[in-house]
Formats: structure tokens, sequence, C-alpha cells
């Protein structure tokens, strides 16, 4: 597994972690599109662990169903964007890295992680269906992502 930073994880966060040889891709990487469902598909695709800022991709993932299909989330949730709090994630990235590839090739999860409160794995089936709806007040959601199985 690798780690994917989603567009919203600051730049000079994943060109420290490049220079120090830590095996990570921006999105950017492996894909132009920023829509979260097709940063969500690309992980998939690519065997890896997405890394995000965006708070709202977890009820995403959920609504999208990519949770079962096997998409495990870190979510960095700093308040600030200032740049000691790049320094604070980077350093988060680098000491916790590991324990979420473990934790992720057991189940697939969603990682809460703050630099206080260290990293809190939750597997997707303990997440209350609830988050669901938020996922429909944030974004657009495709036609072709929902289909009804029990036509076919």
């Amino acid at each position: 597994m690798i780690l994917i930073a989603d567009h919203c994880v600051y730049e000079p966060i994943i060109q420290a972690l490049k220079k120090l040889q830590f095996p990570i891709l921006s999105i950017y990487d492996i894909q132009d599109g920023r829509a979260d469902y097709t940063v969500m598909q690309a992980c998939l695709d690519n065997n890896g662990i997405l890394i995000t800022l965006d708070r709202g991709i977890p009820s995403q993932a959920y609504a999208f169903e990519y949770a079962s299909k096997g998409l495990s989330v870190v979510l960095l949730r700093w308040k600030s964007s200032k740049q000691d709090a790049w320094q604070e994630m980077t350093e988060v990235i680098l000491r916790e890295s590991k324990h979420w590839i473990e934790t992720a090739e057991r189940e697939t999860s969603i990682i809460s992680v703050s630099y206080k409160g260290g990293s809190r794995p939750h597997a997707w089936s303990d997440i209350s269906p609830q988050i669901i709806k938020h996922a429909f007040n944030k974004e657009i959601i495709p036609p072709d992502l929902f289909r009804d199985d029990s036509t076919t």
C-alpha cells in the first residue's frame, strides 16, 4: 500500500516527504481530476490510502460505497493552515504511517489524526450510517455511482 495525498494536502508537506524518499504520491501524480469521487477511485485503483484534510471525504466514501470497496482514509484534523502546522503534519505522517498501513491492511478504516491526540482508527463498520447525509449536502453525487443491484 502507498499513501496518496489529496489535493488539499499542502504541497510543502508532500515535497518534504518526497525529499526524504518517503513513499507518498500526490493525487496529481496519478490523475488530473479534483472531484472527490475520482480521487477516491484513483486511490483504490493504485492500492493507496488517501490522506486528506477534507472532512467531507469520510461521509462521501461511505455514501459512494468506496469504504466497502476497500478504501482507507487518513483524515488530518488540523484547524490551522500555517507553516508550523505543515511541520506537525509532516512529523505525524513520518511517525504514524507504518501504523496506518498495518491498520488498513487488516481492515479498511477511517483514521482520524491530530497532532496532540495521535491516530484513532475506526473500522468503517463502526461508523454511523447517519454520516451519509453529509455527503448529499456537500457534493452532487454522479448518478452512475449508484445502481440498483437488486434488479439484475
